[in-house]
C-alpha cells in the first residue's frame, strides 16, 4: 500500500482565515503513512512532526496513482528528514504581502508536502516552487484521485 496527500478543511478561527485568504476548500496539508493512522505535517506550534491522525472529520485523502512504492518511500524520507524542524511563520506572512520568502530550514504545511513529492522525482504542479503552494492549490494537480 502507497502513501496518501491528506487536505484539510481545518477547524477553528485559523482553519476559517487560511480558507478565507486564500479562497480554497483546504486549510492543511498532510501526508498519510501507509499505516493509514499516521501522518507527518507542519503544524503551527508545533513544526514538522509525527503523529496519528485523531480524527477524519473534514479530510479528503488522495492518491497518487502514477507514484511507485519506491517513491513514497523517497517522499517519506525527505519528510522525515524535517522532523523537528520549527513552522515557517514568515512563508505565511509573504503569502499576504507577495514577497518572496528566505529560504530556511522552516515548513509550513503544503510546502512540506510540495517539496516531499518532488524529492520523490513527483511534481504535482509544474513550474510552481513549494513556498507558492498553499494547501488547497494541491487539490489542482492532475496527478491526485480523491479517495474517498
Amino acid at each position: 500500500m502507497n502513501g496518501k496527500i491528506l487536505l484539510m478543511r481545518g477547524r477553528g478561527i485559523q482553519g476559517a482565515v487560511v480558507r478565507c485568504q486564500t479562497r480554497s476548500h483546504f486549510a492543511h496539508a498532510a501526508l498519510l503513512y501507509p499505516d493509514g493512522r499516521t501522518i507527518i505535517e507542519s503544524y503551527p506550534g508545533a513544526g514538522v512532526r509525527v503523529k496519528l491522525i485523531d480524527s477524519w472529520d473534514d479530510v479528503v485523502p488522495f492518491d497518487v496513482p502514477s507514484m511507485s512504492p519506491e517513491q513514497w518511500r523517497r517522499a517519506f524520507r525527505f519528510a522525515e528528514s524535517k522532523i523537528g524542524c520549527d513552522y515557517d511563520w514568515f512563508s505565511i506572512l509573504c503569502f499576504l504581502t507577495r514577497e518572496k520568502p528566505p529560504t530556511n530550514n522552516k515548513w509550513f504545511c503544503s510546502e512540506l508536502v510540495m517539496a516531499s513529492m518532488s524529492a520523490a522525482g513527483v511534481q504535482l504542479l509544474s513550474r510552481i516552487q513549494p513556498y507558492k503552494v498553499y494547501p488547497g492549490m494541491i487539490a489542482y494537480s492532475t496527478l491526485l484521485l480523491n479517495a474517498n
